[in-house]
């Protein structure tokens, strides 16, 4: 089948795929893509609930069992366009098939890449991510890769352990403090991946992320907003953020270096972790939207429209740039509920003032309720 490799000149010639688990990463995504006039179509992957195709914004959504039917769907379906599809990736692994097989779809389709096949794999590797960081100056915990059950040659204890890549073993379940030799052999036998990162243990004062979209091979890179963690929640970041502009120049321009030398195109996020001994450590960058990605649409910065219209035009005009008003805070509801209630960081009531204020919610959506309601009354796929 012949291909055609035109494209159109509006982000509007182009049809918009959004990859898609029942999750309110890719819901952020669609609503994003809706609220800039666009229809996007999804290929979703049956879960438990069936939530994100009863958003408004979708103009078709098709249902698959696993990654390789969404992909058979893609290609069987909108493979011979005559603009090319934008095709939006909201999981890891659909990033890493994408990236293994990029001399494919870049025939096809406009989507997350870094020129060649395998590339972006490579940086998921953390130890890899890791060293380019360094290079670009940033502070890195020290770290040891190793084969489940050999001990550090070089770290002192304590020491977490971390998934090499976040498609490998059982990702954030393979993360454990140990703080001590009999503690690391005891995980070792709970962790399900064979290659382990093990990384020394740095008190941590907070996290956050850095969101932003790349262009043209890392060569006009955009830095949309902060997520910081209003409070801490232990082993994983909190569900209540606060939303605020980076302007840590020094900080923003060490991450466009890992971009461009990374010749990443699309959407993606920066991990940063701040010590309490006052120094901010690089973690890892996401190349696929942040969880949180919805919270810079609400503030004014919609990623997903940028991204596609600054493929087509070869660059993001700062001219986008919104300043966030302080106090700009985001919500996953359910979710910091629980956080709350688990960790008594404060009362339901406390809860509920905070849920009314917030600025950015990633289920409840005045103008697009019926994924808050679907997702809450657990309604499920029909067989």
């Amino acid at each position: 089948m012949q291909v055609s490799s035109n494209q159109g000149t509006n982000v509007k010639d182009h049809i918009h795929i959004v990859l898609a688990r029942e999750h309110y990463n890719p819901l952020g995504i669609i609503r994003s893509l809706g609220e800039a006039g666009l229809k996007p179509v999804a290929i979703v992957i049956k879960g438990k609930k069936n939530f994100i195709g009863s958003s408004k914004y979708v103009s078709e959504s098709i249902y698959v069992d696993d990654l390789k039917g969404a992909i058979n769907v893609l290609f069987a379906r909108f493979s011979n366009e005559s603009c090319k599809p934008f095709v939006y990736v909201t999981d890891d692994w659909f990033l890493e098939y994408i990236d293994q097989h990029y001399n494919e779809f870049e025939k096809a389709f406009i989507t997350t890449n870094a020129s060649e096949n395998g590339i972006i794999t490579y940086y998921m590797n953390k130890d890899n991510i890791n060293k380019l960081a360094a290079e670009c100056g940033m502070n890195i915990p020290k770290s040891e890769v190793v084969i489940k059950g050999e001990l550090p040659k070089n770290l002192k204890y304590p020491v977490i352990t971390k998934a090499i890549a976040s498609t490998s073993g059982a990702w954030k379940a393979d993360s454990f403090i140990c703080k001590s030799e009999s503690e690391l052999k005891e995980a070792y036998g709970k962790i399900k991946g064979e290659t382990i990162l093990l990384q020394e243990f740095v008190e941590r004062a907070g996290e956050f992320n850095i969101d932003g979209i790349s262009v043209n091979h890392g060569t006009s890179v955009f830095l949309s907003m902060i997520t910081d963690y209003v409070y801490l929640v232990p082993g994983r970041y909190s569900n209540y953020l606060n939303v605020m502009n980076p302007k840590d120049e020094d900080l923003n321009n060490k991450l466009k270096e890992i971009i461009r030398r990374i010749g990443y195109e699309g959407i993606f996020d920066g991990e940063f972790m701040k010590g309490k001994d006052g120094k901010i450590y690089f973690l890892e960058v996401n190349f696929r939207p942040n969880a949180f990605n919805y919270a810079s649409t609400c503030a004014g910065m919609n990623d997903p429209f940028l991204w596609a219209k600054g493929m087509l035009e070869g660059y993001v005009s700062y001219d986008n740039y919104r300043e966030i008003p302080k106090g700009f805070h985001a919500m996953v509801e359910n979710m910091d509920l629980k956080d709350r209630l688990q960790t008594k960081y404060s009362s339901i009531f406390r809860w509920f003032i905070d849920f009314i204020k917030s600025d950015c919610h990633f289920f409840f959506n005045r103008k697009d309720m019926m994924p808050f309601i679907n997702a809450f009354i657990l309604r499920k796929h029909r067989k």
